[in-house]
């Protein structure tokens, strides 16, 4: 496979890298999240700091604040589901 794109960004004292998931790969670890049809936050966050979020490695039990959590976990839906590379989709609507 070849090198995944990667980000970081700085939460508080700690910084966090990203690395952005082929398209089959992300689908599929969102599909995990949305099986019932509603989202399961806890899966969501767990598959989000298991394959997007991969450094530093924290699992949600090292999250004291519940915000902090989900503004980081937001951020890393942002860079592997839409945001910035939405733009990409302007060259198709031509």
């Amino acid at each position: 496979m070849a090198d995944l794109k990667q980000e970081t960004i700085k939460l508080g004292d700690t910084e966090y890298v990203f690395q952005k998931l082929p398209a089959r790969k992300a689908l599929e670890l969102r599909r995990e999240w949305t099986k019932t049809g509603t989202i399961d936050e806890i899966t969501m966050y767990e598959k989000l700091l298991e394959h997007i979020i991969v450094k530093p490695k924290k699992t949600i039990d090292d999250f004291e604040d519940i915000s902090e959590l989900t503004y980081l976990c937001n951020q890393a839906i942002v860079f592997q589901y839409g945001g910035k590379y939405s733009k990409n989709l302007e060259a198709f609507q031509a």
